[in-house]
């Protein structure tokens, strides 16, 4: 993944994860082109806006579980 990245000119950034309801886990990214070290305050203010953006997700979808099963041979292939 770091290498592909940096094909695309993505030195240096900050992955936020998140661990939601029912099991579901996401990451919210922020990258940068300069290879320069992040301060800690940066990284807690980006920290911090990941947070604010995924609560609000949250609340504006319904996440009741309600999610479409696998066939039998999506299952079959992803194994």
């Amino acid at each position: 993944m770091f290498d592909d990245a940096k094909k695309f000119g993505l030195n240096a950034g900050v992955t936020v994860p998140f661990r939601g309801q029912a099991g579901i886990s996401s990451t919210m990214s922020f990258v940068q082109k300069e290879a320069s070290e992040m301060k800690d305050f940066e990284i807690n203010h980006l920290q911090s806006a990941a947070w604010v953006f995924h609560l609000k997700v949250v609340n504006t979808l319904a996440c009741n579980g309600d999610y479409p099963g696998l066939t039998g041979r999506e299952k079959e292939c992803l194994s």
